[in-house]
């Protein structure tokens, strides 16, 4: 909403405001988009912001968060997601426990929609608090007050609501209750309100099978045991029983959708006063889950104060001050990239807002108006967690019987679980609004600063000779090896403890090469040992090590032992020699930096007709990388990246608006929106699975900026018409891009044995694929009837062609290109996802009716998916990537589209809104 109407709805009638609300958008000359919710509206808010032209939402059944979705991207700076006018910073992390593919992870708010007034999206521009860290535009959440509850004339006033339906849908309940005290022009009013609700994944698709799919039997060999390994990686195989089809799992197959079943309850509580100039409300929410072996808390404490003098234009003092606490705490036992948690551990995301601004409103000639807005926004946020899982490195787990060149996968920390960390975003913006009869001129620019640390564990490579004695030097004192103090000498002992059974064999090795005993076994089976014995008889290391103050030159025969003692902390076979090390290895070390960018965003409309006012707007947007981007890291310090660059945006964008009252009617409204859009993003973060050095370190997941240009082209229609008796509104969104894959956006399920297939495609469940369908609708009919008593009416949804990724290998160049066979290439730095098309999925109808006896009752039955109709859900994680991939027997390329896990089939629901 603009300046220009943004404060003008306060005492309006609340079915005229949303009448008024919903019709803004048809006169706002940039891409946005409001829905509203009410008694009869969807109580889904995916359902609601997918009904929104170029929005959309990340599902992700296993987190419990709202996560918006705009033109392909979402996240925390992409989208600035926001409840109430304050950024959601909430990280959310599940585990892999009985869900389909591997645990996952997702930025979101944490919300019940029974709460929820309305949602407002602004695409590819920006405006006041919206503005700041956002790339792609900005989502309003707006919560409920004490005026929807409390009837015009009334003090007192409730909403009691609840939700039931077949095929695991519900039970929903919520009570909200408020008190107002009229005071002189004001009032002074207090709401309460509780919501509980059942969610389940046990569902029948479309079509009349559950969603569990198909019950795996395990292949037996003629001894009745199952058979293993035969595709050499030690997996199960199973068998399809209603194909006959023969299938390799790590595992169980069988997909347990009890671990993601949710009872969620939320609290919400307001204080409101309000006078002729004064506007105060103190506000409470929290929201309770548990699933996927953790559990979920979020509370929310904030306060909002508006100054507004009647008389005096330029006082319109705006501000908002907030915290929010997050926290998830998971259960030993619980497992990530199938590496179980050892103990208990909570983490815990706490940010805090404060924004104030003041707007400034003149005019000036006869028809001209110009209003400003001057503010400052600060975001504090930080993510720790209450101890380091050190039990969770999946690289080392799984290599934990290497040998040789392998062993040096060992002894790194991964920090792969809520990596700590913390931003401060300063944020400065001035917004502009100028109208001169027909035309409107809008300038919004802000000036943004962030700094940011976080934690990364370095690692000295302390299992090798030469960085340990330097590391035990600079830490213990250059005199460490020779010094006589008792304290120092104890440090030694503790340090290689057990060298004492461990290196007799070096000892032994040194004894027999200076009496020629030797033999060719010898040199076939102990070939390092004797190679490091034959250089200390020839004297080759004692003038480094007594350079170092490790050997006395006078002694050098007892120098040879103790270097022997320290050397040999390699030698071990078993990898105990690295854990011994790693004792001082890997400590925790902060990163710091910052970002400064200005952001800005013109534009400007003209009113040339009713049914014709086009507009053009133009803007330069950043986002600063994320903490989880920055300082994730599968393997030491090598996937910490602090250098990453922030996102650019170029945003074009031009269109026209549509609003007719009496076009055909007296009493009916028609509305239009045509916006065409082209953004160009510099410095585009994705991750790879890589490796820039080759001396043996394995494989691990880094995030990079993207040295191509990311190219989002498309175009959004909007339509209302509503006459009274009928209605339709309509959206369509059609884009085109190349954004990348994430090596992360998919992550196969992990078991005990942990194949190879399994080890190489891991991607801990990081990230997940935002990039839309190539197009999608949502079309809204229905009429109302009997005097507006009853309504009737049916939703059609369509998906068109989706980019989703497989389990299987590419290699990428140093510029993050696909290599493809038989290019030229010197260096191939590493490997995402293959890309596989989703192909259209078949329209998916809704049925509803609505019967509204008087003001206080409202009954709705609707039946979603009437048809039965089988299809996936894009962006939906319990339909797309991961879970529909599977390792096929005898296939060249791996994992293969099993094309066998769909959305909810057909469900009917009723609910029942009783407000008084």
């Amino acid at each position: 909403m603009s300046i220009v109407t943004a404060n003008a709805l306060d005492n309006i009638e609340l079915d005229k405001v949303e009448a008024v609300e919903k019709n803004e958008v048809y006169l706002e000359s940039k891409a946005v988009s409001t829905r509203e919710f009410n008694e009869k509206s969807s109580k889904n808010i995916d359902d609601v912001v997918r009904s929104i032209a170029g929005a959309f939402t990340n599902i992700d059944n296993t987190q419990g968060t709202i996560n918006i979705n705009i033109r392909g991207m979402s996240g925390l700076g992409r989208v600035n997601t926001m409840i109430d006018g304050v950024t959601q910073t909430f990280y959310s992390t599940s585990a892999d426990n009985s869900s389909r593919n591997g645990g996952t992870s997702t930025f979101g708010a944490m919300i019940d929609s029974s709460f929820l007034r309305g949602v407002d999206v602004e695409k590819s521009s920006f405006s006041g608090k919206g503005g700041a860290n956002s790339l792609m535009g900005s989502a309003n959440l707006r919560t409920i007050s004490i005026n929807d509850i409390v009837r015009d004339g009334n003090k007192f006033g409730f909403l009691t609501s609840t939700l039931f339906g077949n095929n695991s849908t519900g039970p929903k309940y919520s009570n909200i209750i408020a008190f107002k005290e009229e005071i002189n022009d004001g009032y002074f009013g207090v709401l309460y309100g509780y919501s509980q609700n059942k969610i389940s994944q046990d569902f029948e698709v479309g079509g009349g099978n559950r969603v569990t799919g198909v019950k795996f039997q395990p292949a037996l060999d003629s001894n009745g045991n199952q058979i293993r390994g035969n595709n050499g990686d030690g997996d199960l195989l199973w068998i399809n029983p209603q194909t006959g089809e023969r299938t390799y799992f790590s595992g169980n197959p069988s997909y347990d959708p009890s671990s993601l079943a949710q009872k969620t309850k939320s609290n919400i509580a307001k204080v409101e006063y309000k006078d002729d100039i004064n506007k105060l409300v103190l506000s409470y929410r929290d929201y309770k889950t548990a699933l996927t072996g953790r559990k979920v808390t979020s509370n929310n404490y904030q306060l909002d104060y508006n100054l507004k003098s009647p008389e005096y234009k330029n006082l319109d003092l705006n501000l908002i001050l907030a915290k929010s606490i997050g926290k998830q705490q998971y259960k030993a036992g619980s497992t990530f990239a199938g590496v179980e948690l050892l103990k208990n551990i909570q983490a815990k995301n706490t940010s805090t807002t404060f924004d104030i601004s003041n707007t400034f409103d003149n005019d000036f000639a006869n028809d001209g108006n110009i209003k400003t807005r001057i503010g400052f926004n600060l975001l504090k946020n930080r993510y720790e967690k209450s101890r380091h899982p050190k039990e969770l490195n999946f690289l080392e787990d799984n290599f934990k019987d290497a040998q040789g060149f392998a062993r040096m996968k060992l002894g790194y920390e991964a920090n792969t679980l809520y990596p700590e960390g913390g931003q401060k975003f300063n944020t400065v913006y001035i917004d502009n609004e100028i109208n001169y009869g027909i035309f409107t001129f809008t300038t919004n620019i802000n000036y943004a600063k962030n700094s940011f640390w976080g934690e990364r564990f370095q690692n000295y490579n302390l299992h090798m000779f030469r960085p340990l004695v330097n590391f035990v030097r600079n830490k213990f004192g250059n005199d460490i090896f020779t010094s006589d103090d008792p304290e120092k000498k104890a440090i030694v002992n503790e340090l290689f403890d057990f060298y004492q059974d461990q290196y007799k064999e070096g000892v032994k090795t040194y004894e027999r090469l200076m009496k020629g005993e030797i033999t060719n076994d010898d040199r076939k089976y102990r070939k390092y040992q004797i190679e490091e014995a034959e250089r200390w008889a020839k004297n080759e290391y004692y003038d480094y090590e007594i350079d170092y103050g490790i050997c006395d030159k006078n002694n050098l025969s007892e120098c040879y032992k103790n270097i022997m003692q320290i050397d040999s902390l390699i030698q071990k076979t078993d990898g105990e020699n690295i854990k011994a090390a790693a004792k001082y290895d890997n400590p925790r070390e902060i990163d710091h930096g910052n970002h400064n960018y200005i952001n800005y965003s013109f534009g400007t409309s003209v009113y040339l007709h009713d049914l014709f006012s086009p507009f053009v707007n133009y803007s330069k947007t950043h986002r600063a990388p994320n903490i989880k981007e920055m300082f994730f890291s599968d393997y030491g310090q090598y996937g910490v990246n602090s250098n990453l660059r922030p996102e650019t945006a170029i945003n074009t964008q031009l269109g026209f608006n549509s609003f007719k009252d009496g076009i055909f009617t007296d009493n009916d409204e028609f509305g239009f929106k045509f916006v065409k859009y082209k953004t160009k993003i510099k410095d585009y973060i994705y991750n790879i699975r890589g490796n820039e050095r080759t001396s043996g370190r394995p494989l691990y997941i880094k995030h990079f900026n993207s040295k191509t240009d990311v190219s989002i082209k498309g175009f959004e229609i909007e339509a209302s018409y509503d006459s009274g008796i009928f209605y339709a509104n309509i959206s369509y969104s059609r884009q085109k891009t190349n954004q990348p894959f994430n090596f992360t956006d998919s992550s196969p399920r992990v078991d005990d044995l942990k194949s190879e297939d399994e080890t190489d495609a891991q991607g801990y469940g990081l990230t997940k694929v935002t990039i839309l369908p190539d197009d999608y609708a949502t079309i809204d009919l229905g009429a109302r009837l009997f005097n507006e008593k009853f309504t009737v009416g049916g939703i059609g949804k369509y998906y068109g062609k989706s980019r989703i990724t497989s389990g299987n290998l590419q290699r990428v160049d140093c510029n993050g290109n696909i290599v493809k066979e038989g290019d030229n290439i010197t260096y191939v730095c590493g490997y995402s996802k293959k890309e596989y098309e989703l192909k259209k999925q078949p329209w998916v109808f809704d049925f509803y009716s609505i019967y509204q006896p008087n003001n206080n009752l409202t009954i709705k039955f609707e039946i979603q998916n009437m048809f039965d109709t089988k299809y996936i859900s894009p962006l939906d994680s319990n339909n797309d990537s991961a879970n529909q991939f599977i390792f096929e027997l005898g296939s060249a390329s791996g994992y293969q589209f099993a094309n066998n896990n769909f959305a909810r089939g057909r469900t009917a629901m009723m609910s029942i809104n009783y407000k008084y």
